[in-house]
């Protein structure tokens, strides 16, 4: 196995920032307990200025490997799924329609947080076409962290727009001059009509326990069309006197419009789990929760903790309903064997769950059938270093249990962002990074082909056999103390984009294909839990910054480009903003992909810029393509469409009337086939 800087020479850094924000050994103790995680959502009185609007840009052709992506938006604050494995990214075979799902904030025109909104973007043609749908935008309020359901009643619908579906999200309130966070929040879209409710706890849970919105969420289209949700509850009142770890449920039937569930299972009880101490309230040994549902509508629910029967041995369980989520069973125990014999076949000196708190991917194939992924390390006989880690197959088939090597794993993904204690506020132009374990680990998710035939896997992971971006030391804050230091940290491997698939009905995993292959920093990646078809898969990906992309009128611009570029490219702080987009490929043969035939075009000027009646924006296509020019304002809205139509290869030039707008900075987007950039623009008076 061949292991990265941050495996072997920088990771030990890396524990110890892990350890200031989650107080659990990465080597020595494997499983000490779960302290609360940093939550990093919000801070108060932020306004976003107006040149902070991003520079969205897609890769070029000459860098990707095998995707053509189509830039979506930029996002606006901290991109929601970096933070938990949010269900934002949807398909329905019935109408063959992916979804994508943007939480947003809205601003008045001098940057002021107002509201917020949460558009649905859907595509029928495999991305070729994108339309937007608004589903909710309201003053005082905006939500993020979203997890989805989406439900085609007995597959009868034919019309995307048409479908039900349940938004599920953390709820941020205007309150004089702050936004707390309010708590669980949901949006409902019965044929019958929409409805929003606040969703603050099980109704049979303690006052000081209620929903963390960090749960898994899984819809059933037939034989009871419902949404269904389990979530490892948040300790609300770090006073109050109820064990942090216990787990609750809901359900919501879409053919009587009503609850099924709301509760936190006896089957689930806190009191069979191992605790890290009777004194500790607010620590917590139990993992995420993983939910699915097999085509009958039973649900499965599946986690990886310590039993009190069995004290120090951590293993996947599992329990399932058969009654829309009103009565759950016992937990059902993978033999802890199967962990020894992995460890004697692979000739490790030891094995653990990696990681433990992180989420992990369950993927039911049919009744009483699933797989559940997650990560095996090897620490050697003494626990003391990180010498191999594994993506591994849990396997579950009517009572029988299997553990099954997926892939090897080259190193640990990180996400970087400004420490403002270090950087002196959070508007002053310095920036100092942070950094920390990328909270979703390897984005590991697991989709089924809609024919129920075959299964993908895709996770992130770092590709040594491109060289490392190397780079002077730098300061990197630690998150654990008041001052930062300078570490040893010299350079960064990239990160790539990497599947396998295999039938369902075999257990022989395809060679793992890297579908990227180049110099970005692939992180925020997501895949839907159902697909079309090896043959059309759809991905979404967040793009950072580099250099060339960095706002020229950002107050931190000076800083920023002094990072290294792969440092910058990693950054997922609101204040760099990453682009989202999206992509479709061919698993089967992911070089097939459009690469070869997608339009390539450079913007080449926009002058006059400043602009005062009207700017001319020229830019260069390689082939005949539709075109569109279009102009946004710095809360991402459409303000003017100045060229739609089709262009043939060569340098062009449309004029883009600016004597409406008000002054101000905007985003010239040229979306060019499947193809999107832009450029900044001011208009002054």
């Amino acid at each position: 196995m061949k292991l990265s800087l941050h495996v072997l020479g920088g990771l030990l850094l890396a524990a110890t920032v892990l350890q200031a924000q989650q107080t659990f050994k990465l080597f020595t103790n494997p499983e000490a307990d779960n302290q609360r995680p940093l939550f990093r959502t919000m801070e108060t009185n932020i306004t976003i200025p107006p040149a902070e609007v991003p520079v969205i840009s897609a890769k070029s052709g000459s860098e990707v490997q095998a995707l053509t992506y189509t830039a979506m938006y930029g996002t606006d604050f901290y991109p929601s799924w970096e933070a938990g494995d949010n269900t934002v990214f949807l398909y329905d075979h019935a109408t063959n329609a992916t979804f994508l799902f943007r939480p947003r904030r809205v601003f008045n025109p001098s940057g002021q947080l107002t509201g917020g909104r949460i558009d649905a973007y859907i595509t029928t043609d495999d991305g070729a076409n994108w339309a937007t749908m608004e589903l909710y935008n309201k003053p005082d309020r905006f939500l993020t962290f979203p997890r989805v359901g989406l439900v085609n009643a007995n597959n009868a619908q034919t019309d995307p727009s048409k479908l039900e579906y349940i938004v599920f999200c953390s709820s941020f309130e205007k309150r004089g001059a702050e936004w707390p966070l309010i708590g669980g929040f949901g949006l409902f879209f019965p044929a019958s009509g929409a409805f929003d409710y606040e969703m603050v706890q099980p109704e049979n849970a303690p006052a000081d326990l209620g929903w963390a919105t960090t749960g898994s969420i899984v819809s059933v289209s037939s034989p009871n069309p419902g949404v269904y949700y389990a979530d490892l509850l948040d300790k609300k009142d770090q006073n109050g006197s109820s064990q942090w770890g216990a787990y609750g449920t809901w359900g919501y039937d879409f053919e009587v419009n009503d609850f099924t569930a709301s509760t936190m299972p006896d089957a689930w009880r806190i009191s069979q789990f191992r605790v890290p101490s009777p004194t500790n309230l607010n620590s917590r040994m139990n993992s995420e929760t993983s939910l699915d549902a097999d085509a009958d509508g039973k649900l499965y629910m599946v986690v990886n903790n310590i039993l009190t029967s069995n004290p120090e041995v951590r293993v996947p369980m599992v329990s399932t309903s058969e009654d829309q989520g009103s009565t759950w069973t016992e937990f059902t125990v993978m033999p802890e064997a199967l962990f020894s014999d992995y460890q004697q076949t692979q000739g490790w000196g030891s094995v653990v769950i990696f990681r433990q708190y992180d989420s992990y991917e369950l993927l039911v194939t049919g009744r009483n059938r699933f797989s559940y992924f997650l990560r095996l390390a090897d620490y050697g006989v003494n626990r003391d270093s990180l010498t191999n880690l594994h993506i591994v197959e849990v396997g579950y088939d009517n009572g029988a249990w299997s553990l099954t090597k997926v892939a090897d794993l080259n190193g640990i993904p990180l996400e970087f962002f400004r420490q403002d204690s270090a950087s002196g506020g959070a508007q002053t132009p310095n920036w100092i990074p942070s950094y920390q374990v990328n909270p979703r680990g390897h984005e590991i998710q697991a989709a089924l082909t809609a024919d129920g035939q075959n299964i993908l896997l895709k996770w992130i992971d770092e590709n040594p056999d491109l060289l490392e971006d190397g780079f002077s030391q730098i300061a990197l804050f630690n998150a654990g103390g008041s001052t930062f230091t300078e570490n040893e940290i010299t350079g960064l491997f990239y990160t790539d984009i990497y599947f396998c698939h295999r039938p369902v009905n075999s257990s022989a995993w395809s060679s793992k294909v890297n579908i990227t292959n180049d110099r970005v920093y692939d992180h925020g990646t997501l895949l839907p839990p159902v697909i079309k078809s090896l043959e059309s898969v759809p991905i979404v990906n967040l793009l950072g910054f580099k250099k060339n992309t960095i706002p020229a009128q950002s107050t931190w611009r000076a800083p920023l480009s002094n990072l290294p570029e792969v440092i910058l490219n990693a950054t997922v702080d609101y204040r760099t903003p990453n682009v989202v987009q999206t992509a479709f490929f061919n698993a089967l043969n992911p070089s097939s992909v459009n690469e070869q035939t997608a339009p390539a075009f450079h913007i080449n000027t926009i002058a006059p810029n400043p602009a005062t009646t009207a700017a001319e924006v020229t830019f260069t296509m390689d082939q005949p393509a539709p075109v569109r020019v279009e102009v946004y304002n710095v809360n991402g809205e459409l303000v003017h469409t100045a060229y739609t139509g089709s262009l043939d290869a060569g340098i062009h030039g449309i004029s883009v009337s600016t004597d409406s707008l008000p002054a101000g900075a905007y985003a010239v987007a040229i979306t060019v086939g499947s193809k999107r950039s832009t450029q900044m623009l001011s208009v002054v008076r």
